[in-house]
């Protein structure tokens, strides 16, 4: 997918819970990550609007990760694109 941002980002893969008013809990995969945002593999999120607000909280770690909110910005085959909302 090609991006937009201008922030520089690094390939990270984590594992997301990423819940909507529209649908719920999905789980899904980090591959890009920046300081502004990230982009999260998922079929099922694709079906989201830019637009849509998100809590995204990565998971599988030893203590409990914060829930960022973020805005999906841009939809793909493969995932979405999300910023993060200070």
């Amino acid at each position: 997918m090609p991006r937009n941002s201008t922030t520089k980002s690094a390939a990270i893969r984590a594992d997301v819970e990423v819940k909507t008013n529209i649908m719920g809990t999905v789980m899904a995969t980090t591959s890009e990550l920046s300081d502004s945002g990230a982009f999260i593999q998922s079929n099922i999120l694709t079906e989201l609007p830019p637009g849509t607000f998100i809590t995204v909280q990565a998971i599988g770690f030893p203590e409990p990760m914060p829930v960022v909110e973020a805005v999906v910005v841009d939809v793909g085959k493969e995932g979405i694109s999300i910023k993060f909302v200070m």
